[in-house]
């Protein structure tokens, strides 16, 4: 039987390969080849999390349209 922590676990690992397959595709290196200056990583983060917070209130939206 699967636990919760191992179903997590699980799932995070293949989001994880997914954006990897997704940015070496787009990239053409993986982001351990990347090298780091090649980017503001703090900057990468910032612009990420916006668009995390987005999604996040597009979803909540959808949820509460699907409600009514």
């Amino acid at each position: 039987m699967t636990t919760i922590k191992e179903a997590v676990l699980t799932t995070i690992e293949q989001h994880i390969n997914e954006q990897n397959a997704k940015g070496l595709k787009n990239y053409g290196q993986t982001l351990d080849e990347c090298p780091v200056e090649d980017y503001n990583w703090q900057n990468m983060i910032i612009e990420e999390l916006i668009d995390a917070l987005q999604y996040q209130q597009k979803e909540i939206k959808r949820i509460r349209e699907e409600s009514k």
